[in-house]
């Protein structure tokens, strides 16, 4: 077995978020099933594509965005509460209706009428009643209500770890 054979393997057992950072990393296009992703993974190793960014500044453009994103919500970092400062119960949820949700979901221009779509149709809740999300909890940091979760992507559920996700 040649080099080539086991880079190939090397790519091919990684998960789809790790060949996302490999390609996003050179600029590559990050879109497609995992076999495209491992396929372009191989020739941008095979041929020698240069990071874009270092890690260390993936890293600092990501805390970066984090930074702005807590700014942009006016709040605190959510992870600094302690985790008696987190609740499970449902009643001390914020009061939400479909039409705020609605609402949200167009205010955003990332977001489409297939995402709409997917929420009509009850996506959320399956994907929490299948295991991907796991125990919701909730707590208040500068008068906002602050939502978190284990979530599972269910692209990966393979993966060892889940994704932490605030709300």
């Amino acid at each position: 077995m040649d080099n080539t054979d086991i880079a190939f393997e090397d790519f091919s057992s990684n998960t789809i978020g790790k060949l996302k950072d490999f390609l996003s990393a050179r600029g590559l296009s990050c879109m497609g099933n995992k076999q495209q992703l491992v396929s372009r993974c191989f020739v941008a190793w095979e041929s020698n594509i240069p990071l874009r960014y270092s890690e260390q500044e993936q890293l600092s453009k990501l805390k970066t965005e984090y930074d702005n994103r807590l700014k942009e919500a006016n709040i605190d970092d959510p992870r600094s509460l302690k985790d008696d400062d987190w609740s499970s119960d449902v009643k001390e949820w914020p009061k939400i209706d479909l039409g705020k949700i609605f609402s949200f979901i167009l205010s955003k221009k990332e977001q489409d009428m297939d995402f709409i779509g997917h929420y009509k149709t009850q996506k959320a809740y399956s994907y929490y009643q299948s295991g991907f999300v796991d125990t919701v909890f909730c707590a208040t940091l500068n008068g906002s209500q602050i939502i978190k979760s284990h979530v599972t992507p269910s692209q990966s559920i393979r993966m060892s770890h889940m994704m932490f996700c605030w709300l």
